[in-house]
């Protein structure tokens, strides 16, 4: 068997210097490049560099969302998001840049593994996930793309986790600061349907926070109940339930959790971008105050979050987005995928959850 033009270039860089750093093995790939583990030769510091393919770098689109995803990230600045440390292009003409070394798990594959999460676990991820957030609109930029894969576990040494916000290969920014890093095309949906706005599924070009407000909700929602709030057998039937279903109630799939949260998502959740929170601080404010005043009927099976361990007794894992890798071969050996737990599948959305989808335009709802 062959190996295709992106397998040989993948392997053609191991050893090879990009930067001031040294290829050491392939984390990840995915269509639009691959993502590498490296060595500072002299300093001996791991970082993850992702390089576009030679033949997506042809897309000038594509070339400017990568090196927006870098650009975004970087502007923002906050310890939550991943550190971008260096952008460069290769004498080949590749486009690459280096980021910092993630151990751990993306909450995507923590809630494959473990299943629906206590509501003290779910703030622990959330605080640092909504400060990240509050300070990416604050700069002018809306993510567009939260989800489970884009947010990444890693444990502390001290105990606890360090979380960061992941991707921004499709952010823009907020409308009024200045002109987007890339023009969306007319008619195209960016995105993953699972989490996206109804004005975002609609194929609306003016987004807001109150886009990113929404998905933080569909994640909430995700985190506590082990699904998606909407899903479907296709692509458009999530996008219709988006714009037109009210959403569902998590208590109907744990009834055990208290009424105030379901307030929350809710409002969280609603399809007018007006009627949701004024920004993510509100949300998380809301958040805090139910489950504080809320006593759960019975305690909950999951209050921390337990990584996966190598045999060195590290971990690791691949995230998604500008994280460590796009479904990914361990650089410790092949890794065992955990035995999928009922009501996590996402049907066929899986092969087009990142795609760019072409609809025709649907009549919008909140108008």
């Amino acid at each position: 068997m062959t190996r295709s033009t992106s397998e040989r270039a993948a392997a053609d860089l191991l050893g090879c210097r990009v930067g001031n750093y040294v290829v050491e093995s392939l984390i990840g790939q995915g269509g639009m490049g691959q993502v590498y583990l490296a060595r500072h030769p002299e300093l001996g510091r791991e970082v993850a560099v992702k390089v576009l393919n030679a033949h997506t770098a042809l897309s000038k689109n594509a070339v400017a969302r990568f090196r927006q995803e870098a650009m975004a990230a970087c502007h923002v600045g906050h310890s939550a998001i991943v550190e971008i440390l260096d952008i460069g292009k290769m004498d080949d003409g590749r486009h690459y840049y280096v980021m910092e070394h993630l151990h751990g798990s993306s909450l995507q594959e923590h809630l494959e593994e473990e299943g629906p999460l206590a509501l003290e676990t779910c703030l622990e991820i959330l605080r640092p996930v909504a400060g990240a957030l509050s300070a990416t609109h604050e700069a002018g930029i809306v993510h567009r793309d939260i989800k489970p894969e884009n947010i990444f576990l890693s444990p502390r040494p001290e105990g606890g986790l360090q979380v960061k916000l992941l991707d921004f290969g499709i952010a823009k920014l907020a409308a009024g600061r200045a002109e987007p890093l890339v023009a969306t095309a007319t008619g195209a949906l960016m995105g993953t349907p699972l989490y996206m706005s109804p004005e975002q599924c609609a194929g609306s070009g003016d987004l807001g926070p109150a886009a990113d407000i929404y998905a933080l909700g569909a994640v909430l929602f995700t985190m506590l109940v082990g699904r998606p709030p909407f899903m479907g057998q296709g692509v458009g039937e999530v996008l219709v339930q988006h714009m037109q279903a009210p959403p569902p109630a998590a208590r109907d799939f744990r009834p055990e959790l208290p009424r105030e949260i379901d307030d929350v998502m809710a409002r969280a959740l609603a399809k007018r971008p007006e009627e949701r929170f004024a920004d993510v601080a509100a949300l998380m404010t809301a958040l805090e105050e139910a489950v504080s005043s809320a006593s759960m009927a019975e305690p909950a099976q999951a209050t921390t979050v337990r990584l996966p361990v190598t045999g060195d007794g590290d971990t690791r894992g691949g995230g998604d987005g500008p994280g460590q890798g796009e479904g990914p071969p361990s650089p410790q050996g092949p890794a065992v995928a955990p035995e999928p737990r009922p009501g996590l599948s996402h049907s066929s959305l899986s092969a087009v959850a990142t795609e760019q989808v072409r609809l025709p335009k649907p009549a919008q709802p909140w108008s």
